[in-house]
């Protein structure tokens, strides 16, 4: 990082003036290699403003081309082969197809986004196998307990363009890196983050049974689980993309140590009569299958929406109007049924829909 010499301190531009005439000096001339290196663009206007003889004195240049899509794919390939971890096909379609979107964007990282790749796909199938929701077992006889599924890249590399944004789109929702609403990350004085959109409420499509009834037994759910996931529909966490990667947002650092928000927390008190502190303790041991679901649909609906915008890219609009009608259609035909009771919306899965609680699946025949 030798570009720092253009520094705006005295001792960047003094520490430059040493270096350059100790290439004149006896002791050094013809004795001492001197290699400055940094990126390529912030190399050149240091060398053009610091000194006006430094381009004279330094006059090799070697260049080390950014990797290339294909090269930080194959790197992670070697990295999955090391850890003997085995990728899918269509996982690995999917990888080399998001490296090269995000190759597109600021701040590409050559080797180091090859390493940042792996461990979000690391992480990815650490979630899926870990989860309650999947048996051990189930994996073990399907092979899939070292191996990346599509499912585990689509979550990978969402996490990754999550790190990695399109400038050019904004990224409403997020303040220090953690979802909208999490009481530990607001401004001085408690007010709201700058910019921070307010989360839409909508309209209670359910009511206090829910939570009544799996309280008495008449029903499946964990009770605290069941008001959590009403309180996330009602306070809109479930109204479109970004309100869900705010709540994943919000999961993840309690995932990490810390407590929920405020928001959450008086909602599901006020559901289940529980006081805060057994309640914070009761809902840490529900996070993880409520992350996993929501990251499961996050990944879904990127995947589907992605589908859509290269129909339109490739103006094939009808199809990609077709397909927004189809899962409109199939949304209302769900909510009309009724089977998820907190209201949530659903994602295609497999032969059917699950909600986006992740507790409840239709198949395509019960829809017919």
């Amino acid at each position: 990082e030798a570009h720092n010499f253009l520094g705006t301190g005295s001792f960047a531009s003094e520490a430059a003036k040493v270096l350059m005439t100790a290439t004149l000096e006896p002791e050094h001339k013809g004795r001492t290699m001197l290699i400055f290196a940094g990126y390529e663009s912030k190399m050149n206007t240091m060398m053009q403003n610091v000194d006006e003889g430094m381009r004279r004195r330094f006059k090799e240049t070697i260049r080390f081309p950014d990797w290339t899509p294909q090269n930080c794919f194959d790197f992670v390939v070697q990295l999955c082969k090391r850890k003997d971890i085995d990728v899918a096909e269509d996982a690995l379609h999917h990888i080399l197809e998001q490296l090269k979107i995000i190759y597109q964007r600021p701040g590409w990282g050559n080797a180091s986004d090859a390493h940042d790749t792996f461990e979000y796909l690391e992480n990815a199938l650490a979630m899926r196998t870990m989860s309650p929701c999947t048996g051990a077992a189930a994996l073990v006889s399907s092979g899939q307990l070292n191996v990346i599924t599509l499912e585990d890249a689509i979550m990978g590399m969402n996490k990754f363009h999550s790190q990695r944004p399109d400038m050019e789109e904004p990224q409403p929702g997020m303040y220090a890196g953690v979802g909208a609403g999490f009481a530990h990350f607001q401004s001085p004085g408690g007010a709201p983050p700058p910019n921070q959109p307010k989360i839409k409420r909508v309209e209670q499509r359910v009511t206090q049974s829910f939570v009544a009834q799996a309280r008495d037994g008449e029903s499946d759910e964990d009770p605290v689980f069941a008001a959590l996931l009403l309180t996330c529909v009602e306070l809109g966490y479930d109204i479109d993309q970004e309100s869900r990667k705010r709540l994943i947002g919000i999961l993840e650092v309690v995932q990490a140590g810390s407590g929920f928000s405020e928001d959450i927390l008086e909602h599901v008190k006020s559901k289940t009569g529980e006081n805060e502190t057994n309640l914070q303790h009761m809902l840490r041991h529900q996070v993880l299958p409520l992350l996993k679901s929501m990251s499961d649909v996050v990944a879904a609906e990127e995947e589907r929406l992605l589908v859509i915008k290269r129909l339109k890219e490739q103006k094939r609009l009808e199809e990609a109007d077709a397909l927004r009608r189809k899962h409109e259609t199939v949304q209302r035909r769900l909510q009309t049924m009724g089977v998820c009771p907190a209201g949530f919306s659903w994602y295609r899965q497999g032969g059917g829909w699950r909600c986006h609680g992740g507790s409840h699946w239709v198949s395509d025949s019960q829809l017919q």
